[in-house]
């Protein structure tokens, strides 16, 4: 074919052939009107010059998959690159020169809207992550090295979601629209959203797209990301803690989103949802699904965690309950390691027993070996037999002479002695009240209304606002004030005249007990016990198909503070710890029928005429 007659629009006269058109070799525009058909030159076809030109299809590279996770990273982080014109999109639209400036279209696409919402929303929960970390370094003293494990673990299980595949928004749309009925009404959009992309019912595809994105990654999952880290670096840090803190505020959790809207700025036009709705919580997760949630993280990016550290823990609950730290610690990392109870690790299952009451069980377990609490009633013997005042009651657990308290300077005597059971019983009956009232004064209406209007409300955003909440923040101050003062003292134990003196304290444990769902077993007695071996107490099923939890006072004393310090209610304290013994009794029992000398085979005793015989063959 003679192409020397036909010069292209931009001067150029040399051409190339492909899939039986022409191409210009200088600019790439396609000859309109010119096809390579096979039937000789006699066959073309030529119509002149052309006045309209197609670009060339280019060469398809597919994307090489992100190997590791620092760029994937990188990725997110850097601002969006101008992409490529897909070849369909190409293929409809007529050229224009990039002179005139109008070759790039200001519509944005849908897959801007979502690429854009996305990194926004993860960069959100990675900013709420650092806040939480900068918390628990500087104000709780926990090691730095939980902040460089949060930023692997969020990256990790971001990459393990795909929730960065390209098909991930179209298949959201997808599955949106499949659950439309079939006579549904379609909205109408706002004048100030009606360029947004929409599914076919017209709701939102951003609102659509950000409760998907919230499934997957809650904005609980930064308090979980921290635990996790907390864990893998053995600090004694516990659910409740975290979740307790995010309440207080001393974890920016409540108010992340004030921080993160100063970060960020005004919204984009690719991502107009402002920060309060993307990243202000609804609630915060209780203990049992944060620990759940640490759990199924570790699941999803393959972690293998190991236990949690059983020393620190079981040593702050000992300064906790204030009894002597190294020798029951002792005891109980002898019985941990050679139980190895399986709720020591973190288990994205919610029915298990949360790690912190296993480790409880197993202190309460080596108290009670230590001590010989097994119902014999020694806490009735010394503080029910004698009338008892209130004074005398507070004193329970103080220093009774005078070489003691040079000893101790000041601190708990029963922190550096060896006590008795009685003397054991009556510490930890001052130290339940005592932490029963720290935990009931700093839960009120006051307080709590202070939390909310400092840190779950955010801070005004100028001065009218501030003094509209000012205003009414002043009726409640109120209120709370004359509620406070209409309170009437509780009555002493001086107050009561129909018990007697000498029963007024086992009355009132009894009442405790009651209130509780237990049932007061009186003490047992050494002349009439067969067994004095641990004692292993049981729950019965009742008339009415509701459980007994039976307890002597001993045992019931030591269960109620033991609970109250692991924050667990003392009904499920009652079932975790009978669910180690009945652990315990299993070891024991198996270890003893299989390790039996009985088991070894007999092999007899060989005759001399036997052994000489057996040198031979031998030889």
């Amino acid at each position: 074919m003679d192409l020397g007659k036909i010069t292209c629009g931009c001067g150029n006269k040399k051409f190339e052939e492909s899939n039986g058109f022409y191409y210009c070799e200088e600019c790439g525009e396609q000859v309109q009107g010119m096809q390579e058909t096979g039937m000789g030159d006699e066959a073309d076809v030529y119509n002149g010059t052309y006045s309209q030109y197609h670009r060339r299809r280019a060469a398809v590279v597919e994307p090489e998959p992100q190997t590791q996770q620092s760029e994937f990273w990188t990725q997110l982080t850097q601002p969006d690159k101008p992409q490529q014109p897909k070849y369909e999109d190409v293929e409809m639209k007529p050229y224009v020169p990039a002179d005139f400036g109008s070759g790039i279209s200001s519509e944005i696409s849908s897959e801007d809207y979502a690429n854009e919402l996305r990194t926004t929303y993860v960069m959100g929960i990675e900013l709420m992550i650092e806040y939480q970390c900068q918390a628990l370094v500087e104000e709780f003293g926990v090691s730095p090295l939980i902040c460089g494990l949060t930023g692997v673990l969020l990256l990790r299980f971001v990459a393990a979601s795909q929730v960065f595949d390209e098909k991930w928004a179209s298949q959201i749309a997808e599955d949106s629209e499949m659950q439309i009925e079939e006579y549904v009404k379609v909205s109408r959009p706002h004048s100030e959203v009606k360029n947004e992309p929409r599914n076919l019912a017209g709701k939102r595809l951003l609102i659509i797209w950000l409760k998907s994105l919230r499934q997957k990654f809650p904005l609980s999952l930064s308090l979980s990301i921290c635990y996790l880290a907390c864990h893998i670096a053995r600090e004694p840090i516990l659910p409740t803690d975290i979740v307790k803190w995010a309440h207080d505020g001393k974890l920016p959790f409540l108010n992340a989103f004030d921080r993160i809207g100063k970060v960020f700025g005004n919204p984009s036009a690719k991502c107009p949802l402002s920060t309060d709705t993307m990243f202000r919580p609804f609630k915060i997760i209780g203990w049992r699904e944060l620990e759940s949630q640490a759990g199924y993280i570790a699941e999803c990016i393959g972690l293998e965690l190991p236990p949690v550290n059983f020393s620190a823990l079981a040593r702050r609950y000992l300064k906790q309950l204030q009894l002597p730290q190294e020798e029951i610690l002792q005891k109980a990392s002898m019985i941990q390691d050679w139980s190895m109870p399986p709720d020591l690790w973190l288990s994205s299952s919610s029915d298990r027993i949360p790690s912190r009451v296993c480790v409880m069980s197993i202190i309460m377990v080596a108290i009670r070996i230590m001590y010989n609490i097994n119902g014999y009633g020694k806490w009735e013997k010394k503080y029910c037999s004698t009338p008892i005042s209130p004074r005398k009651r507070k004193q329970r657990g103080k220093v009774g002479t005078e070489t003691k308290k040079k000893t101790v300077r000041g601190s708990s005597y029963f922190l550096n002695c060896k006590l008795d059971a009685a003397e054991l019983l009556g510490g930890l009956e001052v130290t339940y009240e005592k932490i029963r009232g720290v935990q009931e004064t700093s839960v009120n209406l006051p307080s709590y209304l202070k939390l909310c209007k400092e840190t779950v409300f955010g801070a005004p955003s100028d001065n009218k606002e501030k003094i509209i909440v000012d205003n009414l923040w002043k009726p409640f101050e109120k209120g709370c004030t004359s509620n406070s003062a209409a309170g009437e003292p509780m009555p002493t134990q001086d107050d009561v005249s129909v018990e007697s003196v000498k029963n007024r304290s086992l009355n009132w444990l009894k009442s405790n007990m009651k209130e509780n769902g237990f049932h007061y077993i009186p003490p047992r007695h050494l002349g009439k016990v067969k067994n004095v071996n641990y004692l292993h107490y049981e729950t019965k099923k009742a008339s009415g198909g509701t459980r007994v939890f039976a307890a002597h006072a001993d045992y019931y004393i030591l269960l109620r503070v033991c609970a109250l310090v692991a924050e667990a209610d003392i009904q499920y304290m009652y079932k975790a710890t009978s669910k180690f013994e009945k652990r315990l009794a299993w070891l024991e029992k198996n270890i003893d029928r299989t390790l039996k000398p009985s088991s070894v085979p007999n092999l007899g005793v060989l005759s001399p005429e036997d052994n000489d015989e057996a040198l031979e063959l031998c030889a």
